[in-house]
Formats: C-alpha cells, sequence, structure tokens
C-alpha cells in the first residue's frame, strides 16, 4: 500500500464530498443534515477505498484500469445513496461513477508518476 496514494485520494475524497453537498443544497433546499452526512461519509470512504485498492488490476492497461476500477468502486459505494427517497437520488449514482474515475485517474497520475 502506497500511504501518499490512500492520503491523497481520501483529500480527494473529501473534495467531492463538499461539491455533492453543495450540488445537493442547491438542487434540494430542504435535504436533512443526516443525509448530507451521509453523502459526505461516503465520498471520503469512496476516497480511502480507491487508495487502498491500487493493486487492483480489472485490465492491462495504464489509462483504462484506474477509470474502470474507479467507476466500479463509485457505484459500489452510491448504491447505499439511491436507497433513501430523494428526488435526486440518481444522480448520486452518476457523480460517485464520476468522482471515482477521477479520484482513481488523477492519485494514479500523480504517484505512480
Amino acid at each position: 500500500m502506497n500511504l501518499k496514494r490512500i492520503i491523497m485520494s481520501t483529500i480527494l475524497g473529501v473534495v467531492a464530498g463538499l461539491l455533492c453537498i453543495g450540488g445537493s443544497v442547491f438542487l434540494n433546499p430542504g435535504i436533512s443534515a443526516m443525509y448530507l452526512f451521509h453523502i459526505m461519509y461516503l465520498r471520503i470512504v469512496l476516497g480511502f477505498f480507491i487508495g487502498i485498492l491500487d493493486n487492483i488490476k480489472l485490465i492491462e492497461h495504464k489509462i483504462g484500469n484506474p477509470i474502470i476500477r474507479g467507476a466500479i468502486i463509485g457505484a459500489i459505494l452510491s448504491i447505499p445513496l439511491l436507497m433513501v427517497p430523494v428526488p435526486t437520488n440518481l444522480n448520486y449514482l452518476i457523480a460517485g461513477i464520476v468522482f471515482g474515475i477521477l479520484i482513481d485517474f488523477i492519485a494514479s497520475k500523480v504517484i505512480n508518476e
């Protein structure tokens, strides 16, 4: 495990969480504070997991592997946000996939080069 990658990915997860919270409040002003906490928590966990799962090779491609791996981890960790009936909850799945790709791609490029 690469500690720098874990720290960087977790920090990027915090940034992703803050962006998701900002978008959530903008799109759904009546959203509960507990739901916002869950969003932030899951985005931090997303960054952490991407940081520790750097040795997982799904395909043998330098750029494609972080993209696919990040999308899968982002989708899996966004599923709990779909279980609460909020009008914009599909956006959390899409955002999780996008943020997963971005976090994994950035961490892979910066740390591995």
